[in-house]
């Protein structure tokens, strides 16, 4: 039997194809984790804009009820007059919580630590009779109508976390109602 002289080649070959394997394994791992925490945001994010429509649904819904009247908005909100409404974004609003909205959502087990959402709404007067870029489209009116006849003008804006609180949406929809 000979005997040859090793010279280690082999397992330094081993070492850096293993270190080169294992580099490959965490870069996946870390892309994965990324991943994962991009589509939770995501899903974050879409809750929290679903919940604001419906918040925008619910301020429909109670303006056309009847529940309100032009006398309940004023400077106080969160039924604002004209002009009275702050920066939505800079906490100078008061908000009104769209418990029918929550409670919904509250409903779904996986849901259940969610907040409300909330609204505001801001009276911005008769709407016009003529087009005009922006102008909140009234189904079956027509440019002809007298003032008496033309709807009242509404600002809503709407906001919601996501179910983790980590997603804020913020929605603004203009509504004319009649509110005689």
């Amino acid at each position: 039997m000979s005997m040859r002289r090793q010279d280690g080649a082999t397992l330094i070959m081993t070492l850096l194809i293993l270190l080169i394997v294992s580099l490959l394994a965490i870069s996946s791992a870390e892309r994965t984790t990324l991943q994962d925490r991009m589509v939770v945001a995501q899903r974050d994010a879409d809750i929290a804009f679903e919940m604001a429509e419906e918040a925008l649904r619910e301020a429909e819904r109670l303006l056309s009820s009847g529940q309100i009247t032009l006398e309940d908005f004023n400077s106080d909100g969160p039924l604002y007059s004209a002009g009275d409404a702050g920066n939505p974004f800079g906490g100078q609003v008061s908000w009104r919580a769209a418990t029918e909205t929550g409670s919904h959502w509250r409903q779904e087990a996986q849901y259940s630590n969610v907040a409300d959402p909330e609204f505001f709404i801001e009276s911005i007067g008769k709407l016009g009779r003529k087009e005009e870029a922006g102008d909140v489209m009234v189904a079956g009116r027509e440019d002809l109508v007298s003032d008496r006849d033309r709807n009242d003008g509404f600002r809503i804006v709407a906001r919601a976390r996501g179910a983790s609180g980590g997603a804020t949406r913020v929605l603004e929809q203009y509504y004319g109602e009649d509110m005689r």
